[in-house]
């Protein structure tokens, strides 16, 4: 990639106290047609100095031509919220940076990421879309005729109103198929559009909100008679305003695939799809061969359309297990298709062959039945891989007795009961309020609904959440449940998990039975994609029934059905990917295991190939956790200047990026009796790591090892030295502690260590049944900045040895 660099050195670059990262607010214009130069303005604050923009894919290159600083508008907020925490003051300076954009006539079609490089180290993400069609902008009038334009064109605007509806005539040949696509959502906007075509007497002939998982609408249309059209688009709800509601339309007889079936094939033998859509040329694809691809692995669909490259592009899946298509009809016991294990199905929930149009609800949904054999205690999992392929499927499955009754999994018993407080919980929050817990108890089980759940982690103060496991971001739900909405005085109970049709002593509290069933796989598998692990309780035959929980179906309702027995694996990942780190500095950076199929074992891990002047620490991430806390550090005279980051491309092959630098992470675990290494695959844009000028802040500790007994606390103060005129508080974390040890006493705003001060003493405690371990945890202490970069610093780690009880044998 070609980057020209203009210095600005007569900019007051700022270095003020309590320093926010270089961070990016918006680009305008946010697209540009390729085989040109674009100039563009990026706002944000903190990037004076701007020396270039790196992008995703190669192809695009920049030149910083002006910068200029602007105004820092004061937020607002809303009518009716009161805030109640401290405002973050950052010293942030606000600025408009110009660049011109130079687009390769090569470049694909898309929207691609970049980043800005600073002195202050790079930005966070922004995208800009670029396409092979021309520009149109919108023209803003006061008259209500349609604005003319000529198609093929990539339409320009934004709706400038709440309200606002802006619309466009075009001519139209008949025989031609037509393709209106917005791009609005991947470029940050918060429209929700829809778009409506009308013909010469204003009548609505074709409309679209959604387009399958997206906001963005998409409309195609077979023209029957040449005329004069019109197209408009409005937001779903009548937004609008200066910002957040800009869009691209691509518009005009382009090619655009709609779906492809099946949505996976064979990594060993590769296969053919059927594509469907408009002006693709070739009803099919072919995918090739990838013997040495990982399981699972998503590929692109290869689409080379006459008309040069389609407006969007499919990925499938490739699977390891043979590969079989459903076959109709299969919607009762009598007719369910013979599903070997192992083995994959792909299917449809889709039964009247077109009568009904694709996500409508007709009045008998269809449910795609599979029949399989089983001993008894045979562990098999089943996984549908569906929505993240893009299908519209939400799908549900559940296993049946040859007779269709649910086959039964385990009996809840209650022991104690509470309810929901103060708020509604989502399906997304890992805590919840509780009238009360004085029953309750980290590790417990908790019925909500029809959700079983563990606690983490007790409250610490009266106002406070009991935490919930979790991973990623979502709660774990066990016994294959599923994470649903909760109200507000909805029943809450501390329960027991006992075996199918265990016969317990009546207590006076409810006894729930839970099935082999899955809606939503959850945080740990595909989010709305269903995952269910069945143990067969007997020998003999079963039903594994696949239907939408909605009750839509549709053409586009396409699936991937794998019924496999387990074969535990794992792999990694770290986050954040890209970040700055302060030349002196240090830096944490947390490791997450994607643990397959009951693996539990210790997973070792460590960063490798560090540029000069990089240093990291390696942890292990323990058996049955999900997490370790690495550091990285940066000696002062660090520099990578001579140094190239190797990115991958989401279109081509991977490319080099000079003055930055890309982690490598691999890990290494012990399954049955193997030793098994995996590297941490990077599929996240422009993933870099950039240096900063030395921190704001260093954190030190008063121990490099500490030790406590189960049921014992033990303290540790951490200090603070405050640089480069930063005065503010400091918040801290302490990360990486194993489960069961915890800070006491933290209150509401957690340890603090306000502007006043400098130190802070810790108590550390560790439940009665945490097993004897040593592991390091690493204290970070962090500058409150408004940004969603971090400005922190890391203590030096500290070992956490964790002795045997104290017995009175052992005194």
């Amino acid at each position: 990639m070609l980057v020209a660099v203009v210095a600005v050195s007569s900019l007051d670059i700022p270095c003020a106290a309590q320093t926010a990262p270089p961070t990016l607010a918006k680009i305008t214009p946010s697209g540009a047609q390729r085989g040109t130069r674009a100039t563009v303005t990026i706002e944000g604050t903190n990037i004076a100095g701007a020396t270039r923009l790196i992008f995703s894919e190669p192809g695009l290159s920049s030149e910083i031509t002006a910068t200029k600083e602007i105004p820092v508008e004061k937020p607002e907020m809303p009518k009716g919220v009161v805030r109640t925490d401290a405002p973050i003051d950052d010293k942030a300076r606000k600025y408009q940076v110009t660049a011109v954009i130079s687009i390769a006539a090569d470049a694909p079609h898309g929207v691609h990421g970049f980043r800005l490089e600073t002195p202050l180290g790079v930005s966070n993400l922004l995208r800009f879309a670029v396409s092979a069609l021309p520009e149109t902008l919108e023209r803003e009038s006061k008259e209500a005729a349609p604005q003319q334009v000529t198609l093929p064109a990539a339409i320009v605007g934004a709706l400038g109103t709440a309200g606002d509806a802006d619309a466009y005539a075009f001519h139209a040949s008949a025989g031609e198929d037509m393709v209106f696509q917005v791009v609005a959502r991947p470029l940050g906007a918060r429209l929700d559009s829809v778009l409506r075509l009308l013909d010469a007497r204003g009548k609505v002939i074709a409309e679209n909100n959604d387009m399958d998982l997206n906001r963005d609408a998409v409309l195609t249309w077979h023209v029957a008679e040449s005329g004069t059209y019109t197209l408009t688009i409005e937001d779903v709800e009548h937004g609008g305003g200066k910002d957040g509601y800009g869009y691209r339309i691509y518009a005009g007889a382009l090619p655009y695939v709609a779906a492809a079936f099946p949505l996976g094939v064979s990594a060993a033998d590769g296969g053919t799809v059927a594509l469907t859509g408009v002006n693709l040329g070739a009803a099919t694809a072919a995918i090739p061969a990838r013997p040495t691809a990982r399981a699972g692995a998503i590929v692109p669909v290869p689409v080379t359309p006459p008309g040069g490259q389609a407006l969007n592009r499919k990925s499938i899946a490739l699977g390891r297990y043979a590969e079989v298509m459903e076959a109709e009809p299969n919607d009762d016991i009598a007719t369910a298709q013979r599903l070997t294990i192992p083995s994959t199905i792909n299917g449809h929930v889709w039964t009247d062959g077109g009568k009904t149009p694709d996500a409508q609800r007709p009045a008998r949904a269809d449910a795609d039945l599979f029949r399989f054999t089983a001993r008894k205690g045979q562990a098999i999992i089943f996984d549908v891989t569906a929505q993240q392929l893009g299908s519209p499927l939400d799908a549900i499955i559940d296993v049946l007795d040859p007779g269709g009754r649910p086959v039964p999994r385990a009996t809840i018993r209650c022991l104690a009961q509470t309810e929901i407080a103060l708020n509604d919980p989502d399906s997304n929050r890992r805590s919840i309020r509780l009238a009360a817990w004085n029953e309750i108890d980290i590790n417990d089980y908790l019925m909500v609904g029809d959700e079983l759940l563990q606690v983490a982690s007790m409250p610490t103060h009266p106002d406070d959440d009991i935490q919930l496991k979790s991973y990623r971001g979502g709660r774990l739900n066990y016994l294959d449940t599923s994470a649903r909405n909760h109200s507000v005085g909805e029943a809450v109970y501390k329960v027991e998990v006992h075996e199918a049709g265990a016969r317990l002593e009546p207590n006076g509290m409810p006894i729930f039975r839970v099935d082999y069933v899955n809606d939503d796989g959850g945080a740990r598998y595909g989010g709305k994609d269903s995952r269910l692990h069945f143990e067969a309780p007997v020998d003999g035959d079963y039903i594994l029934r696949l239907r939408d929980v909605r009750g839509l179906q549709g053409e586009r309702f396409a699936y991937r059905l794998t019924a496999r027995e387990p074969a535990p694996d794992f792999d990694v990942t770290f986050d954040p990917k890209s970040f700055n780190i302060p030349r002196g500095g240090r830096v944490s950076l947390t490791v997450t295991a994607d643990r397959k199929d009951g693996f539990d074992g210790p997973i070792e891990v460590a960063l490798h190939d560090l540029p000069p002047g990089i240093t990291a620490t390696s942890g292990t991430i323990p058996a049955r956790a999900d997490t370790t806390v690495l550091m990285v550090s940066a000696s002062e005279d660090a520099s990578f200047d001579a140094r190239s980051a190797t990115l991958p491309s989401m279109w081509r092959g991977p490319f080099e990026v000079r003055g930055v630098a890309a982690l490598k992470l691999s890990a290494r675990a012990t399954i049955a009796g193997q030793e098994v290494t995996r590297d941490a695959e990077i599929v996240d844009p422009v993933s870099v790591v950039a240096l900063a000028p030395k921190p704001d802040l260093v954190v030190t500790t008063n121990a490099q090892q500490i030790e406590l007994a189960p049921g014992q606390e033990v303290t540790l103060t951490v200090s603070v030295e405050r640089r480069n005129g930063f005065t503010g508080r400091v918040p801290v974390s302490v990360m990486n502690l194993p489960h069961g040890v915890r800070v006491n006493d933290i209150g509401l705003n957690g340890v603090m260590i306000t502007e006043h001060e400098t130190s802070r003493t810790m108590h550390i405690v560790a439940e009665r049944w945490v097993e004897p371990q040593t592991q390091p945890i690493l204290v970070v202490g962090r500058v409150e900045v408004n940004s969603p970069l971090r400005n922190e610093s890391a203590a030096l780690p500290v070992q956490l040895v964790i002795k045997r009880p104290v017995t009175t044998a052992s005194r």
